[in-house]
């Protein structure tokens, strides 16, 4: 499956000047391993137009899904920092497309500490 795998980088909030420039060089590992890697500027960042109205976060699963369809991508690896794990998120609970893999970094939306434990520390604190 080595080369014919694609793979999707989404950005988060932080790259909003340089967003696809951000994985730059995970891209040219990735791409040197023969992978199909895609890195879109998500509407209102990077090179991308800005949109016309406040997006939520079903507009940028929306998004991903035409990305996905336009691109013609199969069973893509989608890998996401932050907002982007968070749109990724979403996209996989409204879109029940299949997924080959999720990788998420420092993605708000869920905690590993248990919410009464979480309750109380901010209770303490």
């Amino acid at each position: 499956m080595k080369g014919k795998q694609s793979i999707i980088f989404l950005h988060g909030w932080i790259q909003k000047q340089n967003s696809h420039l951000y994985y730059k060089e995970a891209v040219a590992a990735f791409e040197q391993l023969r992978y199909k890697v895609f890195v879109p500027d998500m509407p209102g960042f990077g090179q991308s137009a800005i949109p016309s109205r406040p997006y939520t976060l079903h507009d940028y699963a929306v998004f991903l899904k035409d990305y996905i369809e336009n691109n013609h991508i199969q069973s893509p690896v989608l890998i996401g920092h932050s907002f982007g794990g968070r749109v990724i998120i979403k996209y996989a609970v409204t879109f029940p497309h299949e997924i080959k893999a999720i990788v998420l970094s420092g993605t708000p939306g869920f905690s590993t500490v248990k919410r009464v434990k979480l309750f109380l520390s901010i209770l303490i604190a």
